[in-house]
This record gives structure tokens, C-alpha cells and sequence, in this order.
């Protein structure tokens, strides 16, 4: 039987969505109905949908959680944009139930509903923060080392409510949810709680001494470390890792960049990496709404404001590009990125991403085995670059170990 071709009452769709939202029951509904009704289609909870029978499942579970037969929604570029680890081109039964969701709450964030989600309301004395000491100040609000009894020192987030830049309870529950999602990946940052106040919100993150990729270079050359292309592979390696396993919840970076990739200690002879600012991650972004970083959005992000997973590994290529040539941006020093360089506006610098080539020779003396792993990452095309667990597989990595599997922060809490 194919999909149920029906018009879809996007006011009721959108009224049942807000509930599910309010009440925050997604992981409920997907414990509950997911795999009986792909098993019940494809024949297997661990098989892949094909476009058709990813129809059949919007319109079952549409009909079965919102009453209303949404096959419609489903069409061949989500089919690519959900299309996280396998090489046939069709789905899983996570992939395609994060697609579903997706593509309701699509339809719910147009329909311009505004949720009033539960977060405590607690300052952050009362929740055991002390000795806040300011350490940055970001677009979105300040940021605080703090110390916590359970959780040691942390860092504590603080934006201003009501401040365009800082977002609302919305993202950053988004934010906080995605990263719970990967509490067991050690490549990606913890993050610990979420409250608010009358004129606050707050979030607690691990805390990161060790800088981010941007400063590396400066910081391994105080301790006089050799920055040889097997240090550059340790580092790598976690950073591929870290991808491949967000990848595996079906979750995208969006906007991986050295600033966004953290060192957790303080051991630049043997640095244990993560990522950091999963503001922009989810499981796919909505037309309109891209994000990310000129000069590292890939191509076809650029054209249609749209993210696939292999847009992660472009910006991850370009990110290790620049760190191995020393061509990180750097707006103290004036110094553009590869696709930045040259560039009087935005325009250029998505046309440079578009027809620009890494200039490889710049590394090939010094790092050779980079070369085509990084070529191969910032293909122009999405279709010529593989996936995070293909390029781990490659004979670059042979020998080289992958550490930080057992770094513990803080406490205790670190969740291996």
C-alpha cells in the first residue's frame, strides 16, 4: 500500500505539535510508537526506508500521533538532508523519525506558536554556584568559571532575557538537549544543567582550560611541542570522531570551526579535543535559517540556506586546512581564511567557496598524508565526499591512537 495522498490541515497539525512541545514528549513518542511502526514497514527496526516507505511512515505515525496522514511532507532533499550514515541513500529508523519530527515542527514553528516550556526557576546561588569570576564575553552573554560542590569548577553561561542576540528558552533547550544526547561521546562537550530566573537564563557547561584550536598553534609552541603531522592526526582523529558520533544520533554541527573546537586539558603534548556550541545542531536546519560560518559553509548550503551532514565534513576539512597551513582568522591580526582571503563581501566569499580550490601545495612539504584527505572533504559537490566514518577508515589513521576515550573532568561526573 503506498502513502495516503491527503491534503494536511496544517492549523490542527500544528495545534497537536505545540502540546507535544509544551509537554516535551518527543523521546516518548518515539519509545512508544518508532520502531513498531518502521518494523512494520520496512520489516526490521535495523533495516533502511526507501523515499516510498518513508511516506508510509509519515502517514502512519502521522495518522497514529496527530490524526492527520502526512506522507506529504516527505520528498527526496530530506531524504538527503537525514541521510547521516549510510551509503544507499535511505534512511534509518532514527533518521527518519528525526526527519518527521523535524518536518512537524516545520510546520509548527510557521504557524508562529510560541511554547512556554517548563525550566526552573532558580538563581544560580541557590543551585550551588559560587566564586562566579568573569572569563569572556560572548554575542549571546557573559561567561563565568564558577565552582560547584558536586560538579567542581564549571563554566556558567549567563544571557540576558530579552537580548535578540541571546535566543530564548527555546534554543537553549535545543542546545541542552543535543548535547545530552551525546553525554557518552567524550569528543563533544558536557553540559551539565539549564535553569532561569526573572531576568535570566543560565546554562553549565564543563569546563575547558585548554583554550580552542584557533590558539593551539601559540599555546603548543610555549611548550615547545613538535607539531608533527602525527600531532595534527591525534587531533584530527578525535575531531572526525566526534562528528561521526553526533552524526550517529542524526545531529549536525552546523558550524564547526577552530573557536568550536575545544581543548579539555592542558597537556598540549597530548591534547584531548571537543566540540563545542551545538547552537546551531539539530537534527537538520530549516530552509531560511542555515547558519554557520562564511567561509566554512559548504557550497550547497551557500545556494539554497539549507545543511546536509556532509556540510559538516567540508567545514571540518576547511577547519584543518587552515590549521595546518597557519591560516586560522584571526580579526586581531587581520588575518582571512582560505575562502575569506581576497573577498570584499559575503557574495565573494560563497562565490571563492563555490570555484576556489584549497591551495594543498601550501601543506604538502610538511604534512603530505593530509592531502587528499583534505581534497577529498572540501569537494565542491556533497555527492564526492563521504562520511566521517569513511575518512576514519583511511590508511592515514593507521597506528595513530585514538585518545581521550577515558578523559574524566571535574569530579567524576564526566560521563564515559
Amino acid at each position: 500500500m503506498g502513502a495516503v495522498l491527503c491534503s494536511i490541515n496544517q492549523e490542527a497539525l500544528a495545534e497537536k505539535v505545540n502540546e507535544v512541545v509544551l509537554k516535551r514528549r518527543w523521546k516518548d513518542l518515539r519509545k512508544e510508537h518508532v520502531d513498531e511502526i518502521f518494523e512494520s514497514i520496512v520489516g526490521s527496526k535495523h533495516g533502511h526506508a526507501n523515499l516510498g516507505e518513508c511516506r508510509r511512515f509519515f502517514d502512519r505515525a502521522g495518522y497514529k500521533i496527530f490524526g492527520q496522514y502526512l506522507g506529504r511532507l516527505m520528498n527526496q532533499d530530506k531524504m538527503e538532508r537525514f541521510n547521516f550514515m549510510s551509503n544507499d541513500g535511505q534512511l534509518s529508523s532514527l533518521e527518519v523519525w528525526r526527519c518527521f519530527r523535524k518536518s512537524c515542527l516545520e510546520i509548527w514553528d510557521e504557524s508562529h506558536y510560541h511554547q512556554d516550556i517548563e525550566v526552573e526557576m532558580r538563581n544560580p546561588q541557590d543551585k550551588g554556584y559560587s566564586n562566579l569570576q568573569k572569563i569572556g564575553e560572548g554575542g549571546q552573554g557573559g561567561v563565568y568559571l564558577a565552582k560547584h560542590s558536586g560538579f567542581g569548577k564549571v563554566v556558567l553561561k549567563i544571557y540576558t532575557k530579552g537580548d535578540p542576540n541571546a535566543g530564548g528558552i527555546e534554543e537553549l533547550i535545543d542546545e541542552f538537549e543535543a548535547l545530552k544526547m551525546m553525554e557518552d561521546c567524550p569528543w563533544v562537550m558536557t553540559t551539565i544543567d539549564i535553569f532561569q530566573d526573572q531576568d535570566y537564563l543560565y546554562s553549565v557547561n564543563e569546563l575547558l582550560p585548554g583554550g580552542d584550536l584557533a590558539s593551539i598553534r601559540q599555546n603548543a609552541k610555549k611548550s615547545w611541542v613538535d607539531m608533527n603531522e602525527k600531532w595534527w592526526l591525534k587531533i584530527f582523529q578525535q575531531v572526525l570522531t566526534g562528528i561521526m558520533k553526533m552524526h550517529h544520533k542524526c545531529i549536525m554541527h552546523c558550524d564547526i570551526k577552530e573557536p568550536n573546537i575545544m581543548v579539555k586539558n592542558k597537556s598540549f603534548r597530548e591534547p584531548v579535543v571537543c566540540l563545542i556550541d551545538l547552537g546551531l545542531a539539530q537534527a537538520s536546519a530549516s530552509p531560511g535559517v542555515a547558519g554557520g560560518t562564511p567561509g566554512y559553509r559548504p557550497p550547497e548550503t551557500n545556494r539554497n540556506n539549507k545543511w546536509y551532514p556532509k556540510g559538516d565534513i567540508f567545514a571540518c576539512g576547511v577547519t584543518f586546512f587552515q590549521l595546518l597551513a597557519d591560516r586560522v582568522p584571526n580579526e586581531d591580526t587581520g588575518a582571512l581564511g582560505v575562502f575569506q582571503e581576497g573577498a570584499e563581501d559575503l557574495n565573494d566569499v560563497a562565490r571563492f567557496v563555490a570555484t576556489r580550490n584549497l591551495p594543498i601545495d601550501e601543506i604538502g612539504g610538511s604534512y603530505p598524508g593530509f592531502a587528499k584527505i583534505l581534497s577529498s572533504m572540501c569537494e565542491k559537490e556533497r555527492n564526492k565526499r563521504y562520511q566521517a566514518k569513511t575518512y576514519l577508515q583511511d590508511k592515514i589513521f593507521e597506528g595513530v591512537p585514538l585518545i581521550g576515550a577515558d578523559y574524566r573532568a571535574g569530579r567524576g561526573w564526566w560521563p564515559c
